[in-house]
């Protein structure tokens, strides 16, 4: 018996939104402890007026009337949606925030103040536009929530299996800790945990020594033996992630264990993996081994989060 699981969804009025949610809602209705609170935050006429020059808020009542009632329909849509996606109805409750000035971080400070494990956005919301792969206000949540898991929903996602990514880093038991958490109820979907494994790196001139037919044999030991701990590290880490699923009650025969060597690159590697395994939903920490602390997204996430494919995207803090 796994501890409940609490997302919060935010949501605008769009279409993109409520059918993110409903096809999240198809993933989660098998999970018996799932609870979805589903936000919107009403839009502040002032942010309406500095948007649209010539919006007239007058006479206010009467707009903040109408505003709300249209945020509270929303809310009820996206409820049914959950509903009809098989999310128990008890298990769905709804938030309306007015006047809302910054969507993005009334998000954040509701899932603190609400104790949610995860924080749900839609890729796409009502003001993307064509040329935008990412809604403006779930990339500032993407980019800013380093307290809590984000997942990016893409309302086209259609393939059901499960891809966890691993990199060596420590990171790597919580994202697959996430990962059985909250999906070990799909028991009939296939998980993949997937290390693709980086090139040793090494300088110009140490290179031309080890490959030289008079390189010291210490240096080629050092070299193999470089190359073996990375693998060993690899194998390691897929392990331990199948024994997390294991203990979570995932069948073994739906676990599968993958390393590959770097081809065109961790995250475009991860993207073949995704089209090729027919995987649907994609866990992947927001930063790897390298702890840059100006970046709260490191850059395989980012790529990652940037590409239009039709998937859930986990990001694990």
């Amino acid at each position: 018996m796994t501890d409940p699981t609490k997302l919060l969804f935010g949501i605008d009025t769009s279409d993109f939104s409520r059918n993110a949610l409903g096809a999240l809602g198809k993933f989660m209705a098998g999970n018996k402890g799932v609870h979805i609170q589903i936000f919107h935050g009403a839009p502040d006429l002032s942010v309406i007026g500095a948007k649209y020059p010539f919006f007239d808020p007058q006479p206010r009542e009467e707009t903040l009337r109408r505003l709300n009632a249209e945020s509270k329909k929303c809310l009820e849509k996206a409820k049914n949606a959950l509903i009809e996606a098989g999310i128990d109805e008890d298990s769905v409750s709804v938030l309306l925030k007015e006047n809302c000035t910054d969507p993005a971080g009334a998000i954040q400070d509701l899932a603190e103040a609400e104790g949610s494990d995860s924080i749900g956005v839609a890729r796409f919301g009502e003001s993307t536009i064509g040329r935008h792969v990412i809604g403006s206000v779930t990339s500032r949540i993407a980019s800013s929530s380093e307290k809590f898991p984000v997942w990016i929903v893409d309302h086209r996602v259609k393939a059901r299996h499960v891809l966890v990514c691993l990199v060596g880093a420590p990171i790597g038991e919580r994202i697959t800790d996430h990962a059985a958490h909250h999906f070990s109820h799909l028991h009939d979907i296939r998980f993949t945990l997937f290390h693709v494994i980086p090139p040793v790196t090494l300088k110009a001139d140490c290179l031309s020594q080890v490959l030289s037919k008079d390189a010291p044999e210490q240096e080629k030991k050092r070299v193999t033996e470089s190359m073996t701990l990375q693998l060993q590290l690899a194998e390691k880490a897929l392990e331990e992630g199948k024994q997390k699923f294991l203990q979570y009650g995932i069948p073994e025969k739906n676990i599968h264990l993958k390393k590959q060597a770097q081809e065109e690159g961790i995250a475009r590697d991860i993207l073949t993996e995704m089209e090729r395994g027919d995987n649907g939903i994609l866990v992947v920490g927001r930063k790897g081994s390298k702890e840059i602390q100006q970046y709260s997204l490191g850059s395989k996430a980012y790529k990652l989060l940037c590409a239009s494919r039709p998937f859930i995207l986990c990001l694990v803090n």
